[in-house]
């Protein structure tokens, strides 16, 4: 996956904007996918007026080729920077026109005192106008990414996610009216996706095609390889941070653990030893719980389970050590909901705690990289 950067800023003006990019490239990187950053202050291309520039002709080129476009600069007067308007103006003839058309695109603007909205819904029609579709935008002022808290973290991590796993789905959305000739339609046209069925049911997973399990099992195999917080039902919306943050360093939750891993060697968990018990199941999991793969990871993972069986239940993991607790943890750092039937067959082995999320089987609050750890902290085989 190739993402192009479209950076319309002069330097004596970025107030951090290039640290914010620097980050959402690190999630991209963590995801494997290829970046490559324009930069208008180096073309700075003439004033458009009505003829194309060869200072753009290759830019032009590569954002026809990229599978997601981010479009960045800071918001001058409550409005984009000159260089980037300028650039958008060019959008307007005919050669270009093209450029952005189905295109999914993300839009990031900073500013010093204030604007970041109305700069970034100006970025956002424009886009529409030319046919792209605005996936994900996010607006931030310098005291946010100065200071770098915990929220403005998980904000940038997770708009620059979200963005990814549109851009990898190809999600299909549709242009508002206010940008076509044609009768109305809906704005947004979610990817399809299996029927849900009820909650006592089988797992979603067993009727998928083979090609919609593997593009689970890829999107499951990226998600396990990310080292920052995920959030699992959002909005195609843009969301922006009009308040100020209390600074929370984001650093101090992920120090690496001194403890070395052991080696110890666990049975696999067998649903027959419990007695098909779903609580019984899950009180069971410190037993079968792998510390040689947990070494320096905190953690309490809260599980409420309703349906056949009803119960809250936690596990603590301290680095290599794992503990069940009866009812519900103080703080956790993810929640799990599941439907018994569900979570029984994950306990067995005959569906994985990704894949029943990814089909609306489980739903997940908080850090969901834990979720994509589950999997492989505990060794699972079917009865």
């Amino acid at each position: 996956m190739k993402i192009v950067y479209v950076y319309g800023n002069m330097t004596h003006y970025d107030h951090g904007l290039g640290a914010l990019l620097v980050r959402t490239k690190d999630v991209f990187t963590e995801l494997e996918a290829e970046t490559e950053t324009v930069d208008l202050g180096v073309l700075h291309p003439p004033y458009y007026d009505g003829e194309t520039t060869n200072a753009l002709d290759g830019v032009m080129n590569k954002i026809k080729a990229a599978d997601g476009i981010v479009l960045a600069c800071t918001a001058q007067n409550f409005a984009p920077t000159a260089l980037m308007q300028s650039f958008l103006e060019y959008l307007a003839h005919k050669d270009y026109a093209d450029v952005l058309k189905d295109k999914h695109c993300m839009v990031a603007v900073l500013s010093q005192n204030g604007g970041e909205k109305s700069a970034s819904d100006y970025l956002s029609r424009v886009i529409q106008y030319f046919g792209g579709f605005v996936v994900a935008a996010m607006g931030l002022t310098s005291r946010h990414v100065n200071e770098m808290g915990k929220d403005v973290c998980e904000f940038i991590d997770k708009t620059t996610q979200d963005f990814y796993r549109a851009v990898h789905q190809k999600r299909k959305y549709i242009i508002p009216t206010d940008f076509t000739n044609d009768a109305p339609r809906i704005i947004y046209e979610p990817a399809a996706r299996p029927e849900k069925e009820s909650a006592a049911s089988a797992p979603q997973a067993a009727g998928l095609t083979d090609t919609q399990e593997e593009e689970i099992d890829e999107l499951a195999l990226l998600f396990s390889k990310k080292h920052t917080n995920g959030d699992v039902e959002r909005s195609p919306e843009p969301v922006f941070l009009s308040e100020p943050l209390i600074p929370e360093s984001p650093f101090a939750a992920g120090m690496s653990n001194p403890f070395a891993p052991t080696t110890r060697e666990v049975e696999p968990l067998i649903a027959s030893k419990q007695g098909g018990t779903v609580k019984g199941l899950t009180q069971r999991l410190p037993e079968f719980f792998q510390p040689q793969l947990s070494a320096g990871l905190q953690a309490v993972i809260q599980f409420n389970i309703t349906g056949s069986e009803t119960f809250d239940g936690a596990i603590s993991i301290h680095s290599t050590e794992c503990t069940y607790i009866e009812g519900l943890a103080a703080a956790p750092d993810i929640i799990i909901m599941a439907d018994a039937a569900i979570w029984h067959d994950v306990l067995r082995n005959k569906n994985t705690a990704q894949k029943a999320f990814m089909t609306g089987g489980i739903k997940v609050r908080g850090d969901f990289v834990l979720l994509t750890k589950f999997d492989t902290l505990f060794k699972f085989t079917e009865s």
